[in-house]
C-alpha cells in the first residue's frame, strides 16, 4: 500500500519550526487555516490518516482523538486518498463521493457531516465484513496498512465514512469500491476515534447495501 509519512519534526526545516511552516502553508495552498494540524475545510478526506503498522499508538489526552497531534506517533496516509490522488494511475474509471464534510471546530469538538454505518465483522479466517444480519460477504476490512487483515476482533463497530472510491483493477472489467471508514468509540451524540479501517468490496457489491445513514456527527 502506498503512503506518505505525515508527522511533523521537532527539527526546523529550511530554519524554520513545524509551526511556521504549518502557517506558511496555509497561506500558501489553503482557502482556510488548519484546524488542529489539518486543512479539513479544504481536503475533509484528510480524517483518513492512520498509524502505520509499525507502531504502538499512544494517546495524548491534551489533543483531541481525531487529530494526528493527539496520538504520539507518527502517522501515514493511503495514496489514494491523499489529496484526492488517482493510485498512481493503477485503476480505470476512478470515482469518488461519500466524502465527510467538514461543519465546524469548538476548542476540540469536532462537528462533521457524514455517512455513518454499523459494520459486522468476522475476523476468522479473515477479516470479513458482513451484509447486515447474513453470512454474506461485502468485502474485506484491513485496519491501518497491516499486511495481514486479521486486526480487528470479530464484532459489530460504529464507523463514520470518510471517503468511497469506484474503480476497475482493468478497462472494461468489474467495479470495486474501495470505503475509508473511522471507527467510533462512541457514547451518546460524542464519539471518539479508535482506529482506520479500510474495506474493499467484492465484485460488483456496494456499500449502500450496509444501509449507511448521513448524520451530524460530533467528534472530542
Amino acid at each position: 500500500m502506498g503512503a506518505v509519512v505525515w508527522a511533523l519534526s521537532p527539527d526546523p526545516l529550511w530554519g524554520l519550526s513545524p509551526v511556521t511552516l504549518l502557517s506558511v502553508w496555509e497561506r500558501m495552498a489553503l482557502s482556510s487555516p488548519c484546524v488542529w494540524g489539518l486543512p479539513l475545510a479544504d481536503m475533509p478526506q484528510m480524517l483518513g490518516w492512520m498509524h502505520h503498522r509499525s507502531v504502538s499508538p499512544r494517546r495524548r489526552p491534551s489533543f483531541p482523538s481525531w487529530a494526528w497531534a493527539g496520538w504520539d506517533v507518527e502517522v501515514t496516509m493511503n495514496d489514494m486518498l491523499r489529496l484526492g490522488g488517482d493510485g498512481g494511475n493503477r485503476f480505470h474509471s476512478l470515482a469518488r463521493d461519500m466524502t465527510v464534510r467538514y461543519v465546524g471546530i469548538d476548542d476540540k469538538e469536532l462537528i462533521v457531516e457524514g455517512w455513518q454505518v454499523t459494520l459486522e465483522i468476522r475476523t476468522e479466517p479473515f477479516s470479513d465484513v458482513l451484509m447486515t444480519g447474513t453470512e454474506e460477504v461485502m468485502g474485506n476490512a484491513l485496519e491501518r496498512n497491516f499486511l495481514h487483515p486479521n486486526i480487528l476482533a470479530s464484532g459489530r463497530y460504529e464507523c463514520l465514512v470518510i471517503e468511497r472510491l469506484e474503480y476497475q483493477i482493468f478497462e472494461g472489467g468489474s467495479l470495486y469500491q474501495r470505503v475509508f471508514l473511522m471507527v467510533l468509540d462512541k457514547s451518546s451524540l460524542i464519539a471518539q476515534r479508535r482506529t482506520l479501517i479500510t474495506l474493499t468490496t467484492l465484485p460488483g457489491r456496494d456499500f449502500m447495501c450496509l444501509g449507511p445513514a448521513k448524520r451530524v456527527l460530533r467528534l472530542v
